[in-house]
């Protein structure tokens, strides 16, 4: 076994760098919990605090303080855009020898028992609480492979790593491209083939409108209720034979899905809006649901297809809130709102059966996205503790 000590510098040597010179500054929220750099700014020496952390370009940071070290803060300065720069003084410096590789080190911080194993190390008050340099230079690693090997771990890690960026920076292109289209389709600026061929624009309250479109106000559209207290014994927090229902709350995490029950109160195809705390946020709803916690549920009885309606809430419309304390929003109050759409349902069908091929296919993308991550995190297992060897 070996330290990770002994693969990294005893000391950080600083380049003489003038004031006019342009340097890189990352501070502690340009680096992600998995240990990305995210962001960078690039200015003048001269513009630096005194007292800020030294890297150079292929030094490693380590988050030194709770929560960000736990929470996995750190980066890779490979890819800086300047040889030298400057970041918070919250971080660690890691600086491979020139026997060692950076990269291969860079993986170590980022493998989950580098950072529970040193947790128990971390000094210091309540809030305040830092990792030593001197525990980093003193974990053990589980396994003592040899520079090629390093080499060749660094390069398949780092090879993953690739293809997680890819598969990010395609999502938030399909996520983009998803954005525009509902602004265009939405609010009838482009009209899809065999809709509103030769129609111009008129006047309405919500501003100019297809003249082929009317303005519909919720509630003459829906019937609109409250979800209340969670079912008495009869629920579960996993989907089973007895309890097949989905229990909604007021909550943005996994859809707001809260449990399941054996009964339920909303129809399918309805649409449940958050009223507590994040007001606003639509989910259409495609099987029956119990509702809990003042939820917002609106079930369509008129002209109104629920998928458009609640991808129209969710790019256009802006609830104020009414209330003092936790923001709160009421059925009453939500029935006064109105969207525009297509007075031909057809349309409304359409428009949404467009918006929803991509939300299936970003959700594909995440699917693939969270199954590679796991893949690296299996990988970081079998090679970093030697059960796999490459050489």
């Amino acid at each position: 076994m070996v330290k990770l000590g002994q693969l990294i510098e005893d000391s950080i040597s600083r380049k003489q760098v003038r004031n006019d010179e342009l340097v890189t500054f990352i501070r502690m929220q340009d680096v992600t919990e998995d240990a990305v750099l995210k962001n960078q700014i690039t200015i003048r020496k001269e513009e630096i605090k005194q007292g800020l952390t030294y890297f150079e370009k292929g030094d490693v940071l380590v988050a030194k303080i709770t929560p960000c070290f736990e929470n996995g803060k750190g980066a890779a300065l490979s890819n800086i855009s300047t040889n030298v720069g400057y970041g918070s003084t919250e971080f660690h410096v890691l600086r491979a020898k020139k026997t060692s590789d950076a990269s291969y080190i860079y993986h170590h911080t980022r493998y989950r028992p580098f950072r529970t194993k040193l947790e128990l190390d971390m000094v210091g008050t309540a809030g305040h609480r830092r990792v030593p340099l001197a525990s980093i230079q003193n974990y053990m690693l589980p396994i003592e492979h040899s520079y090629t090997e390093r080499k060749a771990i660094a390069e398949a890690l780092s090879d993953v790593d690739a293809l997680i960026d890819s598969l990010d920076a395609l999502i938030a292109k399909k996520r983009q491209i998803k954005t525009g289209t509902m602004q265009q389709l939405l609010t009838g600026k482009t009209r899809l083939p065999g809709f509103g061929e030769g129609k111009g624009f008129k006047q309405s309250e919500l501003g100019q409108i297809p003249e082929d479109w009317e303005v519909y106000q919720f509630s003459d559209h829906f019937e609109i209720y409250a979800g209340g207290d969670v079912p008495q014994n009869s629920t579960s927090a996993y989907k089973s034979e007895k309890y097949l229902i989905p229990i909604y709350a007021n909550a943005l995490q996994q859809g707001g899905l809260y449990g399941y029950t054996d009964r339920w109160r909303a129809n399918a195809k309805s649409i449940t809006v958050t009223a507590r705390g994040t007001l606003g946020h639509a989910e259409y709803r495609n099987e029956k649901f119990f509702p809990i916690v003042r939820l917002l549920v609106l079930e369509p009885i008129r002209l109104l297809e629920p998928r458009f309606t609640a991808y129209s809430i969710n790019e256009l419309v802006t609830f104020a809130i009414e209330s003092t304390g936790v923001p709160q929003l009421t059925a009453p109050q939500i029935g006064q709102y109105a969207i525009s759409a297509p007075a031909d349902l057809a349309e409304q069908i359409a428009i949404a059966d467009v918006i929803s091929d991509f939300d299936v296919e970003i959700a594909l993308l995440e699917q693939r996205l969270t199954k590679t991550k796991a893949l690296k995190q299996g990988m970081m297992q079998e090679l970093l503790t030697g059960r796999t060897r490459l050489v």
